[in-house]
């Protein structure tokens, strides 16, 4: 075969096979490596949120939005050599004793089933920020 026509070829193949992946793939983020992560707090809704939002900014994380009615905070990762990037939900609910935080680290590329770890590292990066406030 001819290196030039190759050149050409192949990522054309690469982009067609990965549309057709989304296309006929539902959910392609229900395969997409994921961590989750739950812990409480001792203090009310609104200052674990404010907490929270000052770990991600320590932890490295850029905060992409926040999401008034839930509460819920977003944030992403910056590209690695381990990573394409991974996006970071924190939520927010009222228990008893404080507040409970769930955080999911869940890669950005619908195809990366394997995640060597990053998420629950990003999980770890952010709960050790939480806990030196």
């Amino acid at each position: 075969m001819n290196p030039d026509l190759l050149i050409i070829v192949l990522p054309l193949a690469l982009y067609l096979g990965y549309r057709a992946f989304l296309y006929w793939i539902p959910d392609p983020l229900r395969y997409t490596a994921r961590f989750h992560q739950v812990e409480f707090l001792p203090h009310g809704q609104k200052k674990a949120m404010e907490l929270s939002e000052e770990a991600l900014k320590r932890a490295g994380f850029r905060i992409t939005g926040r999401d008034e009615r839930s509460g819920d905070l977003y944030a992403e990762t910056r590209f690695s050599m381990s990573s394409w990037k991974e996006g970071i939900v924190v939520s927010f609910s009222e228990v008893p004793s404080g507040t409970r935080i769930d955080l999911i680290s869940i890669c950005k590329v619908p195809t990366q089933i394997v995640d060597w770890g990053k998420n629950r590292r990003n999980a770890r990066r952010f709960f050790s920020a939480l806990g030196r406030n």
